[in-house]
């Protein structure tokens, strides 16, 4: 498990996520209210809980085709 600061997050978002993978994506899609939210890592890490973690940026929302 990997834990990752999100910044930017839309309203609601839990800005602190656990991903389920042992390498370090440079992005990440999360689906949040029926829109996937889109984040690209940086080169900056964040204090959580004393530790130093990854942050990612939101760049940009798209929409579930149905």
């Amino acid at each position: 498990m990997i834990t990752i600061l999100l910044r930017g997050a839309p309203e609601g978002m839990r800005p602190v996520l656990e991903l389920d993978t042992q390498q370090l994506p440079d992005r990440v899609c999360l689906l949040f209210y029926g829109c996937n939210q889109h984040f690209e890592r940086v080169d900056d890490t964040a204090d959580v809980e004393g530790r130093p973690v990854p942050v990612f940026v939101w760049t940009y929302r798209t929409a579930i085709a149905e």
